[in-house]
């Protein structure tokens, strides 16, 4: 469970069929912690070429409003090495001494009709928690 950052079990929310995926990390008495969103298509370009985007929809939110943070890099080739480094949340690591650095990325997001949607872009992961 500490992997989890205090997360008791997760579930998919797809059926594995597809590119696109989603998870729920859940905590104590069934409460939801996290969402996790996937596009795994393939995005080689680093900027040439159009990035495909997918849209999520998440629903049974009531009127809650959330947070999302995406791990996203210049394309799935990308290599640290190279000074492609890849971000959370707009924020990255310096390899001399592990200090985060960058400005906080967040999304927030309210539900409407119970309802949030989300592109998530080719070779991106969406982090979703409840505000």
């Amino acid at each position: 469970a500490a992997a989890m950052a205090g997360g008791k079990y997760i579930a998919t929310l797809d059926d594995g069929s597809s590119n696109y995926g989603g998870y729920i990390v859940y905590g104590g008495e069934g409460t939801v912690m996290r969402a996790i969103l996937l596009n795994s298509d393939f995005y080689g370009g680093a900027g040439n070429g159009t990035r495909g985007v997918e849209k999520f929809v998440l629903e049974g939110l009531g009127e809650r409003s959330v947070r999302a943070r995406r791990f996203t890099a210049e394309s799935a080739m990308a290599r640290v090495d190279e000074g492609q480094i890849p971000k959370f949340g707009g924020q990255w690591f310096l390899n001399e001494d592990c200090g985060l650095v960058g400005r906080e990325e967040v999304e927030e997001t309210r539900a409407v009709n119970g309802k949030v949607e989300f592109n998530v872009a080719a070779s991106e992961a969406l982090l979703i928690e409840p505000c």
